[in-house]
């Protein structure tokens, strides 16, 4: 018997979705983090997407007051060295800590205050998101095989522990306190009223801080969308609404860092504003003023974007297209210098390539891991010249990126034009926690100093602060090998680093401006070197070796290095056309 059965108009109510659910959490930037945000927290900062609207809102409020806030986020860039400068922080937890555009170096602002006492606590970049994970999971520990052997396994006692596997491997393993923040701060790209958040891309670290903080999440926004919206597009929700406290919308709210939008809504990193904060900071009156005018004269964070100004916005939206290259490259090539005058950097990375494609033929490499600057420079001119011999291999990038494909006139690793060329797009433990496990994986990395027994710092010397770790250790502990490609330096190449990194086991060449240095039989041996009209291998040896910081030793079978071609330099310029990376001619 067919029964049919109607819906009542009652049962009609009773079944329904609305387009708007739940408590509307929705604050002014001001009220949200009046009511939210007090002395003394612990406070994550997400690097999935800096909150800089929020903090500069954070910096307003506080201002004179020294709040002794402690700091944890993977990078610390122009946004925590903000909040540095104006007195908010007491201790910082992270793993890079420095300049980003228009290229990696030492902070002037953290330097200055560690002077004055803020503690520094360093990780390696994939140990935090494994910590908030273990937060977010509410277990007490959880084991990585990262910062074993480093400076770092030394100075982290109390929340870092290396044991011997307890299951039989014989291999040693760091065991890492779980962290819960007070409260986590996050740039993303949508939420409803209720606080139901879609984060947006590259994952980097997710959301584990926002599931880990004790007291909740503060979500600044590009825009603010329905709960239909959400339910639409549910497989990419990061954040429940029941661990929200505000949703704050703010356009722009990651300037003058980059943002990613899949509704074409995205921007580009504003580096002119990078450079001139760079250059202010170098002096503490400087650094006050910029922050005067900047945070505390416009009021408001409404004020901040009048400031920009609509044109400055709209041309960083356009530089945000991923296309946008295609309009740049007619002017970039127009422009490009003689390709008869070659740089160190050129020659340096140039070379590097080289070293790469023969180690990738050789070993059978699929995975290509880059740090910043030369290195990514150096793997990216690599990757294409292999695509021409139909070698495929996959480059990978810390915060998630993998198999992507660089596009030209932008140098820049993180860069979110890249995006759209992904194959697959995952998170820190998915790229440097997993992917780079692969047996066919390797890497290449720039460095501040390494030493003759092959060991990284990137950390600090006996004068200064340099950046930290960043995701360096993570990668060089679990790649089958590691490049470095650096400058031909004393200070560079030293004899014995003052802090330990990486530990240089799995280090197999030194690539700079002058030398090939390659591994045998466990030492580095300087394998090539560029030959110079009128100056014997005798003479160039000694110069080299007058720049080196360490006695050398030769290899046996020495080779000459052959000069770039002009297709190579010609691929290198359009990626770099300001040059932030390739030295002036």
């Amino acid at each position: 018997m067919n029964l049919e059965i109607k819906l009542s108009k009652d049962m009609e109510d009773l079944f329904k979705t609305e387009p708007y659910e739940g408590e509307s959490k929705v604050l002014s930037l001001g009220e949200a983090i009046e009511r939210y945000v007090h002395p003394k927290m612990v406070l994550h900062i997400s690097n999935n997407k800096t909150s800089f609207s929020a903090l500069t809102e954070i910096c307003r409020k506080f201002r004179d007051q020294k709040p002794q806030f402690e700091i944890i986020c993977l990078g610390s860039a122009l946004q925590i060295q903000m909040i540095v400068a104006a007195n908010l922080v007491k201790k910082l937890i992270v793993s890079y800590m420095g300049n980003v555009f228009p290229s990696p170096a030492p902070s002037r602002v953290f330097q200055r205050a560690i002077d004055k006492g803020m503690e520094v606590e360093q990780w390696s970049m994939l140990s935090i998101v494994l910590r908030l994970l273990a937060g977010a999971m509410d277990i007490e520990f959880i084991p990585t095989k990262s910062m074993i052997n480093s400076t770092m396994e030394k100075e982290l006692k109390d929340d870092f522990l290396v044991i011997e596997d307890p299951f039989g491997s014989g291999e040693k393993v760091g065991l890492m306190k779980a962290v819960k923040p007070d409260l986590t701060i996050m740039h993303a790209w949508c939420a409803d009223p209720n606080g139901n958040t879609i984060v947006g891309l590259p994952m980097s670290e997710k959301a584990y801080g926002a599931h880990a903080s004790r007291n909740g999440v503060i979500v600044t926004v590009e825009k603010i969308v329905s709960t239909d919206f959400i339910r639409e597009n549910a497989p990419m929700v990061d954040i429940p609404g029941h661990i929200v406290n505000a949703v704050c919308e703010t356009p722009f709210g990651a300037h003058p860092f980059s943002f990613y939008a899949p509704d074409g809504s995205s921007y580009y990193q504003d580096i002119p504003f990078n450079i001139e904060f760079n250059k202010v900071s170098k002096k503490e009156e400087t650094t006050q003023q910029w922050i005067k005018e900047w945070v505390y004269d416009v009021g408001d964070y409404q004020g901040y974007l009048n400031k920009l100004g609509f044109e400055r916005l709209m041309i960083l939206k356009g530089r945000g297209r991923p296309d946008s290259w295609k309009r740049l490259l007619p002017h970039t090539l127009k422009n490009m210098p003689k390709l008869d005058n070659i740089t160190d950097e050129e020659r340096a990375i140039v070379e590097a390539s080289r070293e790469l494609i023969k180690t990738i033929k050789k070993n059978g490499y699929r995975i290509l891991v880059a740090g910043m600057g030369m290195a990514n420079l150096a793997a990216w001119l690599a990757v294409y010249n292999l695509r021409a011999e139909n070698i495929q291999v996959d480059l990978l990038v810390e915060w998630g990126m993998f198999g992507y494909l660089p596009k030209p006139t932008d140098p820049f690793i993180f860069t979110m034009a890249n995006i759209p060329t992904c194959k697959m797009i995952t998170d820190l433990v998915g790229s440097i926690g997993i992917n780079v496990n692969y047996p066919k994986s390797m890497a290449i990395l720039s460095a501040g100093q390494v030493d003759r027994y092959d060991n990284i710092n990137s950390t600090r010397t006996n004068e200064m602060m340099l950046i930290g770790s960043g995701g360096a250790n993570d990668i060089v502990t679990r790649t089958q090998e590691t490049m470095i490609v650096t400058a031909q330096d004393k200070m560079r190449l030293v004899d014995k680093v003052p802090y330990i990194t990486c530990p240089g086991a799995k280090i197999s060449k030194i690539i700079t401006s002058h030398a090939v240095f390659e591994k045998e039989n466990g030492t580095m041996h300087l394998k090539k070197y560029y030959p110079q009209q009128g100056v014997s291998e005798k003479e160039i040896i000694q110069k080299i070796e007058s720049n080196t910081g360490w006695r050398i030793e030769v290899s046996e079978r020495l080779e000459k290095i052959e000069l770039p071609t002009k297709q190579e330099l010609l691929i290198l310029r359009i990626f770099d056309p300001e040059r932030y990376f390739l030295g002036s001619l």
